[in-house]
């Protein structure tokens, strides 16, 4: 059996590198994760709010565990970008929400245990056939420059990254370049990967972002700006992960992934 840490947002952090950089979000973790913990095959990182799931409750199969604020979400989100499975589990939803009593969070969590999550069995039986395990693609109708400014209007940071990118990571420039001016993202900074995989990306993504806050002046902007860091890692992973599959041979399965919105 393979050794396995997966570890969340909300994990206790203590690292004199990161624990005080609030500017770093979820990537603390992942930063004292790789620090402190290397004696697993396998290390993966979820969210409180999200979760992988099993392949099989792709769709719309797991549509009544979910509450009325999640679709909310996922109609607003399917009229802003082209993601047609929304739309697909929107209109189930709709057309038979008012016959369905909607379950309470206990009832969701309940449900999820039982018939959807068993996500701890599923990755323990499946992961050694896998390098990584990604959640599915995000597709938007802008490319990824385009989504990144609607939400964090600083385009001298992008400008920054790639200076940073070119400069010291110059073989991912041709893919960072591609990644930024696709619609394509795979999202939440979520993942699990082989411990191989883990310290090369490790290695690669802190390099960038410790160089990235240095010239980054965050004193005026409000803390959903300060969230740039984490906003950025999201889209780097994807560059990494594209890199990998340009130029190794490597095994991934892509997940489907639950949210919460509390």
């Amino acid at each position: 059996m393979p050794g396995i840490v997966v570890i969340g947002d909300n994990d206790n952090i203590n690292n004199r590198r990161t624990d005080e950089r609030s500017t770093f979000g979820e990537m603390r973790g992942m930063h004292w994760c790789w620090k402190r913990i290397n004696t697993y095959q396998y290390y993966g990182l979820m969210q409180y709010r999200r979760y992988f799931i099993k392949p099989r409750w792709r769709g719309v199969s797991f549509i009544f565990h979910l509450e009325d604020s999640l679709f909310n979400y996922m109609r607003n989100i399917s009229c802003n970008y082209n993601m047609p499975i929304f739309k697909k589990i929107i209109s189930k939803y709709d057309s038979l929400k008012g016959k369905v009593e909607t379950f309470r969070r206990k009832d969701v969590k309940k449900g999820l245990d039982n018939k959807i999550f068993n996500f701890n069995s599923f990755i323990k039986k499946e992961v050694q056939k896998y390098d990584f395990i990604v959640p599915e693609p995000m597709y938007f109708v802008g490319n990824l420059k385009e989504q990144y400014l609607d939400s964090q209007n600083f385009p001298e940071d992008l400008s920054l990254l790639r200076e940073i990118v070119e400069s010291n990571q110059s073989q991912y420039l041709q893919t960072f370049d591609d990644v930024w001016g696709s619609n394509k993202l795979y999202g939440h900074n979520m993942f699990v990967m082989s411990s191989k995989y883990f310290e090369k990306y490790m290695n690669w993504l802190f390099s960038i972002l410790f160089e990235l806050e240095k010239k980054i002046d965050f004193s005026n902007r409000s803390d959903h700006e300060r969230r740039a860091i984490p906003f950025i890692s999201e889209r780097l992973f994807t560059v990494f992960f594209e890199y990998v599959r340009r130029n190794e041979d490597v095994n991934f399965i892509e997940l489907p992934v639950i949210f919460f919105d509390k």
